[in-house]
């Protein structure tokens, strides 16, 4: 059933029949909504468990039902007076959110983006919404039109919901997690398509935004969210000292992960130019001071004190602790293969090259599938082939490519799939095949579209388009289409 087809007008005859039946119209025209809104909820949980054969049929049905609930309920609402049964008008305003809401879903699932921004649009201008059915049915709205290649409208309705709804907390002031990470993610989208001016002006827009929030109430649990999303904004831009600054924020009101915040501080110093002593000196006092209950932070402290040594030519003495950590705790070692790789650079660093060749190649072996694995067989190469030892750099990539063939095909379906596809598409561009490459990349996209491999491997194949296959028209195609995949924040932070 095509829920376009209800005749609105008809809908309404019904609604008024009904109410004829009764001195109670409003209360009859909700019993009505409520049940057709009901009964397509159960067509709904029967088309989820229904048998793969009929399942779209099933949905289908399930599709016409919340629509003529939709429908009903609409016209229901021009007929109830706010002001005489207000109960009854807000219950059937909510069915018609429902409905919408959840009709919305099943056509974006279906991927037709433009009928779930006709039903989205067309319930807001019909229906009049608060809080948190206003926000849901905005954003949803927005994310119908990124994902429909509609930027610009998106980027209104995304901005509208951010006016109408500031500042962005329930009436219990607890922060609204979609609505809040929205204008960083804003910024991370325009970022991630390379548009550096209109990027540069979305970075200041974001700022304000969480600065004012800062500003409206210090002691909020929105400003200390706030803080949160200026370190990741800051950190995006590699503005060092002022993520500083604003872990430095979170640390004063810190509990439970007061630990977290300090190493992330001392990471900060660690990425720094002549930040490393000062990490040095922070991640030895964290490792003094650890209680017995955070026992599980001693491998991974020493480990980033071993990383610092290494930064500072402190080779044998980088190694010691690397295999003191080996030893001391395997469990870390096993789950952590960097560890294994800064044993090896020890050596190669100590122009060890036979042993650190040994220590690689265990590597490979004893963490196969991983990221670190994948990378080693291109580092290899690139290595004999930085000692003018073409033969046996050639070798080490024909390697390469049997190990990423070999994880394709027994990682299938997961993110050692991702990995392998990324590694191999790197190796042909090493190869000078950047049509192959290219085209490895926009698969491992289309196979893992919700992935970080996949959005990020559709950034690298329009640079290979643009750059190396002089096809910017394919370049930009492939942009737009990233963009309209991005309609979820990045994870690792948050409120």
């Amino acid at each position: 059933m095509d829920y376009h087809k209800i005749a609105p007008s008809l809908l309404l005859i019904l609604a008024l029949g009904l109410a004829s039946c009764t001195d109670n119209q409003a209360v009859r025209l909700r019993y009505e909504a409520e049940r057709l809104y009901y009964q397509a909820d159960r067509q709904m949980k029967e088309a989820t468990i229904a048998p793969d054969r009929s399942r779209p049929t099933a949905m289908m049905s399930a599709a016409g039902a919340y629509g003529l609930a939709l429908e009903f309920s609409l016209s229901a609402l021009d007929s109830i007076s706010s002001t005489e049964h207000p109960v009854e008008q807000r219950e059937v305003r909510y069915l018609a959110f429902q409905s919408a809401n959840r009709l919305a879903s099943l056509f974006f699932q279906a991927r037709n983006f433009d009928t779930c921004v006709t039903i989205l649009s067309r319930l807001l201008a019909k229906a009049s919404y608060e809080g948190a059915a206003h926000v849901t049915t905005t954003i949803s709205l927005g994310r119908a039109l990124q994902a429909s290649d509609q930027w610009d409208s998106a980027l209104t309705v995304y901005q509208s919901a951010l006016q109408y709804h500031f500042p962005p907390v329930d009436d219990s002031g607890v922060v609204i997690d979609v609505l809040f990470k929205l204008p960083l993610h804003i910024f991370q989208i325009v970022r991630a398509v390379g548009d550096s001016a209109t990027a540069s002006a979305r970075y200041r827009e974001t700022e304000r935004y969480y600065q004012s929030l800062v500003d409206l109430d210090p002691n909020s649990r929105a400003a200390a969210a706030a803080h949160t999303a200026l370190a990741h904004l800051y950190h995006e831009t590699g503005e060092w000292r002022r993520v500083i600054n604003q872990l430095r924020r979170l640390e004063e009101n810190a509990s439970e992960n007061a630990i977290d915040i300090r190493i992330n501080i001392a990471d900060i110093y660690a990425r720094m130019p002549k930040g490393i002593d000062t990490a040095v000196v922070l991640y030895q006092s964290l490792l003094a001071n650890l209680r017995p209950a955070d026992s599980s932070y001693l491998p991974r402290l020493r480990f980033k004190i071993a990383l610092m040594k290494m930064e500072k030519g402190q080779y044998r003495e980088a190694r010691d602790l690397l295999i003191d950590i080996r030893k001391d705790f395997p469990r870390f070692y096993a789950g952590t293969p960097l560890v294994q790789f800064s044993i090896a650079r020890s050596f190669e660093l100590l122009d060890r090259w036979s042993r650190a060749e040994t220590e690689y190649k265990y590597l490979i072996e004893k963490y196969r599938g991983s990221e670190q694995a994948m990378a080693t067989y291109l580092y290899l190469g690139d290595q004999y082939r930085k000692l003018g030892r073409e033969d046996e750099a050639q070798q080490r990539y024909r390697e390469a490519e049997e190990y990423y063939d070999e994880m394709i095909e027994r990682g299938a379906g997961t993110l050692i799939e991702a990995r392998a596809l990324a590694f191999k598409a790197d190796l042909y561009r090493r190869w000078n095949n950047y049509q192959q490459s290219a085209q490895l990349l926009v698969t491992l996209f289309e196979k893992f579209p919700e992935s970080d491999p996949g959005r990020s491997s559709l950034l690298k194949a329009a640079a290979i388009y643009r750059d190396q296959l002089k096809q910017p028209q394919r370049a930009d195609s492939l942009v737009a289409r990233l963009r309209s995949m991005l309609l979820e924040p990045e994870e690792g932070w948050g409120t």
